[in-house]
């Protein structure tokens, strides 16, 4: 069955790179996988969504859109990096396990996001490294805060929405 999902996840690679399009995609090591199985270990995605009350956010209808926005400009998101299966912040990973969600398991964005609230903030990846595997939480560096947040939105599927939304100059 592995080998005919390899064999599956080839075939679409030829058909795509075939297309002469502005990209070309290669075999890798998630080759093997299919799109749920990827999506289930590498993103928390297959879990229901808690409802979530978030911050209210309100926009000017009237704003004009931007014909462009590269988060990586502001310097609000790092490059993409392969993380392997539990690589995810490895503080919330080993800490935040008591409100649903499930270290390497996955989890939910909003609830992640209240522990790093009820927290106080989050520490940084080099003090708190990625080492492969889940460890009892390391309090003492849990109380080293690099970040901390004041609230959080859910926005749902509005391009628009997004678009529109004052973002702070200094993310």
């Amino acid at each position: 069955m592995r080998f005919g999902i390899y064999q599956s996840n080839i075939e679409y690679i030829d058909y795509i790179n075939g297309q002469n399009l502005s990209y070309k995609l290669v075999d890798s090591e998630f080759s093997g996988m299919t799109n749920e199985e990827f999506l289930s270990i590498y993103t928390g995605l297959g879990t229901d969504l808690p409802s979530s009350e978030g911050l209210e956010l309100t926009i000017d209808e009237d704003k004009p859109l931007a014909t462009r926005m590269d988060q990586r400009e502001r310097g609000a998101v790092t490059p993409v990096k392969n993380q392997g299966q539990c690589g995810k912040l490895v503080e919330l990973v080993n800490c935040d396990v008591n409100n649903g969600n499930r270290g390497c398991n996955g989890g939910y964005m909003e609830r992640a996001l209240e522990f790093i609230g009820r927290n106080g903030g989050i520490t940084t990846r080099d003090e708190y490294p990625y080492v492969g595997i889940r460890r009892p939480c390391n309090t003492v560096k849990l109380k080293n805060h690099a970040v901390t947040i004041s609230g959080y939105a859910t926005i749902h599927n509005n391009e628009r929405m997004l678009h529109k939304l004052q973002l702070p100059a200094n993310l």
